[in-house]
């Protein structure tokens, strides 16, 4: 897998990469990511999909997805049992 390009959207990085005739974003924001597939992109066009992904109302519906995936976490996180965390010495 190669990545073509990336970009930053606030705290958004953005990445696109080109394997075996497709391409693949991949949208990250912390500890979550959100992957959209593109089977059926010419490499002209790649121009066009990012500002396309750049779109107001494109943000918009990332960010929904990503609060729902954040929801999702700290539910998950909260259900785990805490570990323990190994104590080490201090060394000067």
């Amino acid at each position: 897998m190669r990545i073509v390009k990336d970009w930053n959207k606030g705290q958004w990085k953005f990445t696109l990469f080109h394997y075996q005739l497709k391409f693949s974003l991949k949208i990250e924001d912390g500890t979550t990511e959100q992957w959209y597939k593109f089977r059926d992109i010419e490499p002209e066009n790649l121009d066009t999909l990012i500002t396309i992904m750049s779109q107001d109302s494109i943000s918009a519906l990332i960010k929904e997805n990503f609060d729902r995936l954040n929801k999702t976490m700290d539910i998950i996180n909260a259900q785990l049992p805490e570990s323990e965390h190994e104590e080490f010495d201090d060394i000067l």
